[in-house]
């Protein structure tokens, strides 16, 4: 039987804006966390600039990119609190977030952390991006590139 091919490989999406976020010359325009689904977005760009999801592992790990230019402009993360969190526990601004998360989390629904993020969370946030480039399974092209490991 002949192996599926990926209609979208991750060596296809751009990765300046990440790439931008990571050397802290691009900060998120938006960080939300939707309490009821247990869902971390970070976004580079205006939240009405249409993304396409792309999923990169079989966990909960996404990455936002626009449809034509096919550039990343942010992270979706399922199950940030349940499991990311705890995959990330070594890693302060994944702790930070999550503690924002949990904060805003008892009023349940989908909560903004920050439009336009303070220093402190835009600092998390750029550390975050570090580490999720980390993450990309090596040998998938540049995002898998953007800092040395």
């Amino acid at each position: 039987m002949a192996e599926i091919e990926p209609l979208l490989r991750i060596r296809d999406l751009d990765p300046g804006i990440v790439r931008a976020a990571v050397n802290g010359q691009v900060t998120p325009q938006h960080v939300l966390f939707d309490a009821d689904n247990d869902a971390l977005t970070i976004m580079f760009v205006p939240m009405d600039t249409p993304t396409v999801v792309h999923f990169i592992d079989n966990d909960d790990f996404a990455l936002l990119f626009e449809p034509e230019s096919r550039n990343v402009v942010g992270f979706y993360i399922e199950s940030f609190l349940r499991s990311f969190v705890e995959r990330h526990a070594d890693q302060p601004s994944v702790q930070a977030l999550a503690e924002l998360a949990r904060r805003f989390s008892e009023y349940g629904g989908l909560v903004a952390i920050h439009e336009e993020p303070r220093p402190g969370v835009r600092e998390n946030v750029r550390l975050l991006a570090r580490q999720l480039q980390r993450d990309i399974p090596p040998g998938t092209g540049p995002l898998g590139q953007i800092v040395p490991a």
